[in-house]
């Protein structure tokens, strides 16, 4: 059995399709909320009994960590709460996971987002899929796994694709969540000023609120450190920097 571990808050309106899409299909639902003062809670006791209150901390792998150790079953599946299962087969996905405990499976995830006022797709492979036995979560905000005993670790390519809607929500929730998102990203910069994981992300969440002379300006300093060219962001982070310079007219 594979457990879906998902962290929410005041999601109400994505959460309830997040769940329908995998009710029913074998999986063990796992719900943690971080402090919804919506109906939240409501909706997931609708689709599961899995349902636990964490106190929010401003760091997601704290949370997320927390998820998993509620789960029955060593193998997981991390979903967020504005992710809609589009395709998924369970036993190719529990195959995959015993033949490849010390792998990380990546999903394919499909970003809709506003542009310029026109909606956009952009797609990302994203680990998601692990064995508890052998990872756990890093990192205050775009979090990653990361393996218990501190060795790199090889991912592979997951049978299973999700749509995220969450940067298509009025202006306000948009501009809302990157602003969360960035504070946290700034903090861990603060501590990680040499890492260019966090440097990409801050560019890509200027990138997201349509700021694109900073976005352009932390990708070039993640662009100057000394990147390891198979770690599955950095494709990433070139072709949103191209898009970076193209928007800002470079």
């Amino acid at each position: 059995m594979i457990s879906v571990c998902i962290i929410t808050k005041n999601e109400e309106k994505h959460l309830k399709e997040c769940l329908k899409r995998i009710y029913g299909k074998g999986f063990e639902i796992i719900v943690v909320d971080t402090g919804s003062t919506d109906n939240s809670i409501e909706v997931a006791k609708k689709f599961t009994d899995n349902v636990y209150n964490f106190e929010w901390c401003d760091d997601f792998s704290a949370a997320r960590n927390y998820s998993i150790e509620k789960a029955s079953s060593d193998y997981i599946l991390i979903l967020d709460s504005d992710e809609y299962l589009e395709e998924c087969k369970i036993k190719q996905l529990e195959r995959a996971l015993e033949q490849n405990p010390d792998k990380t499976g990546r999903i394919l995830i499909e970003n809709e987002y506003m542009s310029n006022n026109s909606k956009m797709i952009s797609e990302d492979r994203v680990s998601r899929l692990f064995d508890r036995r052998y990872f756990y979560y890093t990192g205050r905000i775009h979090e990653q796994l990361t393996r218990k005993n501190g060795e790199n670790h090889q991912t592979y390519d997951a049978n299973l694709r999700v749509h995220h809607c969450g940067y298509m929500g009025n202006e306000e929730e948009r501009k809302n969540k990157a602003e969360r998102n960035l504070n946290l990203l700034i903090k861990e910069f603060e501590e990680n000023e040499k890492d260019p994981y966090i440097m990409y992300q801050i560019g890509k969440s200027y990138y997201y609120m349509q700021i694109y002379n900073e976005a352009v300006k932390y990708f070039e300093m993640a662009m100057d450190q000394n990147l390891n060219l198979k770690l599955e962001y950095v494709a990433d982070m070139v072709v949103i920097y191209g898009y970076s310079l193209i928007n800002t007219n470079q």
